[in-house]
């Protein structure tokens, strides 16, 4: 999974795409299937909306295509990780808007099975 390491910083610039304030706070979800991989990129912007890049790497080439152009978002299982991002998002940000706790949402993980 080397291609993400080399990809992340590439993957990161799509945060200008929209006129948005981003936080500069990440999730990376690689999702391992039988041909291929996924990388999702995701990211708050405007307080409230996760801003989602999908990639494929098909085959294992060299690089990864964007593959969220072709209305595609995430699977079943990816959602739990979204499910979870929402909860904590709201219990450690919005909730606590005048005073956001960002280092309680980095440290409170996901545990369990899907």
């Amino acid at each position: 999974m080397d291609f993400a390491k080399y990809n992340l910083g590439i993957w990161l610039q799509q945060r200008k795409v929209y006129n948005l304030e981003p936080y500069k706070i990440a999730t990376l979800i690689l999702h391992e299937f039988i041909e291929d991989y996924f990388a999702i990129v995701n990211w708050w912007i405007g307080e409230n909306m996760l801003q989602n890049f999908v990639y494929l790497n098909a085959d294992n080439a060299a690089e990864l295509s964007l593959f969220s152009d072709k209305e595609i978002s995430t699977c079943v299982w990816e959602m739990a990780i979204w499910w979870r991002e929402r909860n904590v998002w709201i219990k450690h940000i919005l909730v606590k808007h005048e005073k956001p706790d960002f280092e309680a949402y980095l440290v409170e993980h996901l545990n369990g099975e899907f």
